[in-house]
């Protein structure tokens, strides 16, 4: 990602790292169900960072954030 502002230019560079694609789409479908499940949804087309915050990723086993 890159942050760029009008008043001071820098880069922030973040990773994620975590299993191979066709997993990581099947684990985080399953995360996204069990809160569901719960009761926790909002009505109408939403992404999983919008309804559960940017870092809802993280809690998928086997990902993590690599800032640097």
């Amino acid at each position: 990602m890159r942050a760029n502002s009008a008043f001071q230019a820098c880069v922030v560079t973040s990773r994620l790292r975590g299993p191979e694609g066709y997993t990581l789409t099947a684990l985080t479908a399953l995360a996204v169900v069990e809160r569901v499940l719960t009761g926790d949804v909002k009505a109408g087309f939403q992404t999983p960072s919008r309804v559960y915050g940017a870092d809802f990723i993280l809690g998928v086993p086997g990902v993590e954030r690599v800032d640097g």
